[in-house]
């Protein structure tokens, strides 16, 4: 309880800190990737995951300081030239006292576009359902945008245990119909894209929603589909799923 008091005023300075320890782990890390499943990664990378897993070494049991690590590489992403962001509420539609928003990225040449005319990405982000957000993955948001050049709406749906399944579903489903219906985009014209509890929303949302208009596509990297509580890293050396990450999410 006091780590969740403690840990959302605290954040600016804690990444500051986080900063220090990853430039110090930059030192001692090297250039030549160890043999283990991180070898595809680059050394700023493999850097700051030896910090996230410093940090996560001793289990606590506080959602505010899961939050805080699941949520580190903010900080630390080097700005994507040439994605403009706008954030917009989804229509007015609130939970309690929160509305539901998102995130507008589109690729500079595009900024005054009609989004109707083209394609766009829903994009839905990991992070178990309960932690990660608009913000924590800004940066790959970004880079999905600048890559395929298509408009990406980034959606801060809220999270578990303040809004329980299936409600953040049904959050989902009002920004897809949103799409369609107040900015009048086509049905195929939207792909709908996530990462791990963002790819099993993806997912979920057509088969709890049939009767919805279906999008062009889905993509779902990585999808958190194996939720009967066996889920496990496929090695002990994952690069972002630490056993006690995997528990922490299961709790």
């Amino acid at each position: 309880p006091l780590l969740n008091l403690i840990v959302p005023p605290l954040t600016p300075l804690l990444r500051k800190v986080v900063e220090l320890l990853v430039a110090i782990s930059l030192y001692f890390t090297p250039i030549i990737p160890e043999e283990d499943d991180r070898n595809r990664l680059s050394r700023e990378s493999r850097a700051f995951l030896r910090v996230f897993d410093i940090l996560q070494r001793r289990p606590i049991s506080s959602l505010a300081w899961l939050r805080f690590t699941v949520g580190l590489g903010v900080a630390l992403h080097s700005p994507v030239p040439g994605v403009v962001r706008r954030d917009e509420n989804v229509g007015a539609h609130r939970f309690g006292s929160s509305p539901l928003w998102g995130a507008w990225y589109r690729p500079e040449a595009l900024k005054d576009a009609v989004l109707s005319d083209g394609y766009v990405i829903l994009y839905l982000h990991g992070g178990g359902f309960s932690t990660g957000s608009v913000e924590t993955h800004d940066a790959p948001v970004r880079m999905i945008c600048k890559l395929t050049q298509i408009p990406v709406f980034s959606l801060e749906y809220h999270r578990s245990p303040e809004l329980k399944w299936p409600g953040i579903i049904e959050e989902v489903s009002i920004a897809y119909k949103w799409l369609l219906e107040h900015h009048k985009i086509p049905n195929t014209k939207v792909f709908i894209c996530g990462d791990s509890a963002g790819g099993n929303l993806a997912l979920s949302l057509l088969w709890k929603h049939r009767d919805l208009p279906k999008p062009r596509g889905i993509v779902a990297i990585s999808p958190a589909v194996e939720l009967n509580g066996d889920l496990r890293p496929p090695t002990s050396n994952d690069p972002m799923l630490t056993r006690w990450l995997v528990k922490a999410f299961h709790k």
